[in-house]
């Protein structure tokens, strides 16, 4: 893409934590992903980790000439244990930044993982340029993720009647309450929901819009979601009312049997009731198939 063509500009945030075999992998993609962009940088904020995922970081950013931000390299920000929780707390420090002085002249922000599988593949930078600088596209969307298959991020993904999330059901029922769903039976419903949307045939090629969706990737428009913050807590105070309803009708359910949550959830929810904020999903893969726990 030529220096004229290039539209916008992006500050990546990069979770990490225990992720020195993903982040090579990660880099490199990020080397591909920059030339979209007429400025680029990565802010990073890393927790306490057994490997040398911190070493890592630096040594990549180098490699690749990688403007770069570590946040809490001295790990002082305390932990709480809860892998969502803690999660949420690097992401909120990462928008911090992200809406700071510092950054003023981006107009979008994305998140990556850089764990072992979730970006993994190889980048399809045809793909995400597509959704960038076709003005049509563009304007279609305030956040912006993508289909993959296997569709791994079941827990971030709300919409339609899947309002809870996937790990509030009980393993076991009580023959009491015979008709309520189990964690098993309601995600194979919602597996089955996304192979019927997002992975649909006919479907490729579109966007879809949801109440939230992350798998590893996502770009976000600065404007739309100023104010907005990630919580890894269980809160349905963003869930459409109607919604939650409609889940509970179809999938009946006796108690919400967990007090966390996937942290996208929150976040997308809340940019949607407060801002109207359009959370699409671009049924097209940007990775290449990459699978493995």
């Amino acid at each position: 893409m030529t220096e004229q063509n290039k539209k916008h500009s992006l500050a990546l945030g990069l979770c990490v934590k225990n992720n020195a075999i993903g982040l090579p992998k990660c880099f490199e993609n990020i080397s591909k992903l920059r030339t979209l962009f007429d400025k680029f940088m990565i802010v990073i904020y890393y927790d306490n980790s057994n490997d040398n995922s911190l070493k890592i970081c630096v040594e990549l950013a180098k490699k690749y000439d990688l403007k770069t931000v570590v946040m809490n390299s001295n790990c002082k920000n305390p932990v709480t244990n809860i892998r969502t929780v803690d999660i949420a707390n690097a992401r909120n420090n990462i928008l911090k930044y992200v809406y700071s002085e510092e950054c003023n002249d981006y107009n979008l922000f994305g998140m990556m993982d850089t764990n072992k599988y979730s970006c993994q593949g190889d980048i399809k930078i045809d793909v995400i340029e597509k959704y960038l600088n076709d003005e049509t596209m563009f304007d279609k969307w305030d956040s912006l993720t993508f289909a993959r298959e296997p569709y791994y991020d079941i827990w971030a993904f709300s919409n339609d009647a899947f309002q809870l999330g996937c790990w509030s059901y009980p393993k076991v029922v009580m023959a009491l309450y015979s008709n309520c769903y189990t964690v098993e039976s309601y995600q194979n419903e919602l597996i089955q929901y996304i192979k019927n949307t997002l992975l649909a045939e006919e479907n490729k090629g579109k966007l879809l819009p949801v109440d939230s969706a992350f798998c590893g990737f996502g770009l976000y428009k600065k404007h739309v979601f100023k104010g907005c913050v990630y919580n890894g807590y269980l809160t349905d105070k963003y869930i459409d009312k109607e919604l939650l309803k409609k889940n509970l009708e179809k999938y009946p359910l006796k108690k919400v049997n967990t007090m966390v949550d996937c942290e996208h959830r929150h976040f997308h929810m809340m940019a949607k009731r407060l801002n109207n904020a359009k959370i699409m999903v671009a049924c097209d893969q940007a990775f290449t198939y990459f699978y493995s726990y």
